[in-house]
């Protein structure tokens, strides 16, 4: 799986540190390790980069110093290069598992000569089968666009303050393994 994670000049120092608290919390709760669920982590904001690919940690401690150190990239907010460049990290995973990206965004795409629309962008994960979740956080989103890129509803948590992300690792992680994506998550079972 690949987080997606908005580090624009629209999030604060402050909700930044809370989105990374977030990441390792989910990353616990989905058991993430070299065993059994992998995950990397892609920042976007004025450019995308992939700061944590999925060779990048064998272990979840490993994992947790990573995302502490994410840079903050900075700028307008593309989401659509933040989309192509974890469909290019997903489609780098192995043909046998399940590809499911996290986009975790505070606000709509900021619209530039050069950004596509979120849902062109968004195609790219479809064309490799990828799933795609939505954690929406506060009130800036844009909800058309957003559902113009989730396959559901179901597919988009909105939360209405970087302070609640600790309330909602156990749903997201939930939605990501009981849709069925990755079967039952048992112990020693690869899936990156």
């Amino acid at each position: 799986m690949v987080f997606i994670v908005d580090s624009s000049s629209g999030v604060d120092n402050n909700s930044y540190a809370r989105i990374k608290m977030y990441l390792k919390s989910i990353s616990q709760s989905l058991r993430v390790s070299e065993d059994q669920i992998r995950a990397a982590v892609l920042i976007y904001g004025t450019s995308a980069l992939l700061a944590i690919r999925f060779n990048s940690y064998k272990t979840l401690p490993q994992l947790n110093r990573l995302i502490e150190d994410l840079p903050k990239i900075g700028g307008r907010r593309r989401s659509d290069l933040g989309l192509e460049v974890g469909a290019r990290a997903l489609s780098q995973a192995r043909r046998d598992v399940p590809k499911v990206a996290v986009l975790i965004t505070t606000g709509p795409e900021a619209q530039t000569i050069h950004s596509k629309s979120v849902a062109t962008a968004a195609q790219s994960l479809w064309k490799i089968g990828a799933n795609l979740f939505i954690l929406a956080i506060g009130g800036k989103n844009d909800r058309r666009e957003l559902n113009n890129i989730a396959r559901k509803p179901d597919d988009i948590v909105y939360i209405s303050s970087p302070t609640q992300l600790p309330s909602y690792v156990n749903l997201v992680a939930k939605k990501v393994t009981g849709s069925g994506i990755f079967g039952k998550c048992s112990p020693g079972k690869k899936f990156f």
